[in-house]
């Protein structure tokens, strides 16, 4: 039966294994606790380092088509914000096709076109992040995307990078009255550890090059799209008195496991 199917890959869980094991079982309460687990609309399959999702209703207009699609890339950035602060990376893609799951005798048995063309795309991908094929891409109405590859989109999950980037033009600083009348903070927060993460894994030479590449790609991809906001931050070492320098950032940290000591500010708000 024809689904629309998100394929999960966990990065480097097999050196997770050998060397933190403590962390695969931080890792696995964080799956446990993701919006799409309690889903009606949506069933979750996961083994190892893989998370399977797809649509358990069929969709009978384009309005359902985008439903499912929006759902999806926000089980993904629900994933990306739980596991900011804790240096495990995943690659996504969320396409359309042929999947089946049922039990016999509660055991789990699933299969499909879907599942195959997913798993052999993200395999291929020397990159990170979430990507969408094109017979999805017409259904995105939500996050932002740009062409990847062949068959291939990025997923933009950085929606308060965009609104800093296109709402407010990129001109950072900002005044604590944009921002937390809306409870940006709590938005901005997770985007700006990730692309922090993401720069400094590229230039990280105890790195594999590999590793340094997928890092370099993705943050390449933010810094197309996002260029002011990037440039900004970069040039203050990510600090978040770049985004707004009147508001005490550091409430908004305590809930991510990293040492954030390196941000710091006159005001003692980071």
């Amino acid at each position: 039966m024809e689904k629309f199917f998100l394929y999960i890959d966990i990065l480097g869980f097999s050196n997770l294994v050998k060397s933190s094991p403590a962390k695969i079982d931080d890792l696995y309460e964080v799956v446990a606790s993701l919006n799409v687990i309690d889903h009606p609309e949506f069933k979750t399959i996961i083994f190892s380092d893989t998370i399977l999702v797809y649509n358990v209703q069929n969709p009978v207009d384009k309005n359902d088509n985008a439903f499912i699609i929006m759902y999806l890339c926000e089980f993904v950035k629900d994933l990306q914000i739980r596991l900011t602060g804790r240096n495990i990376y995943f690659r996504a893609v969320v396409t359309r096709g042929e999947f089946n799951h049922y039990e016999l005798n509660n055991i789990p048995c699933f299969y499909g076109a879907a599942l195959i063309a997913a798993y052999n795309l993200e395999k291929g991908i020397q990159c990170i992040g979430l990507f969408m094929t094109d017979n999805c891409l017409p259904y995105s109405h939500i996050f932002k995307t740009a062409q990847f590859a062949d068959n291939l989109n990025f997923v933009y999950l950085t929606q308060l990078m965009d609104t800093l980037e296109y709402t407010f033009e990129g001109n950072l600083p900002l005044p604590k009255q944009l921002i937390t009348p809306m409870d940006y903070e709590s938005y901005i927060v997770p985007e700006v550890l990730m692309l922090k993460s993401l720069y400094e894994n590229g230039m990280d030479e105890n790195l594999d090059e590999r590793s340094r590449q997928k890092h370099q790609v993705a943050f390449g991809l933010y810094k197309r799209r996002y260029p002011k906001c990037i440039s900004t931050l970069i040039n203050n070492n990510f600090m978040f008195s770049a985004i707004s320098d009147q508001i005490d950032w550091s409430s908004f940290l305590k809930q991510y496991p990293e040492d954030f000591s390196w941000v710091r500010s006159e005001n003692g708000g980071l």
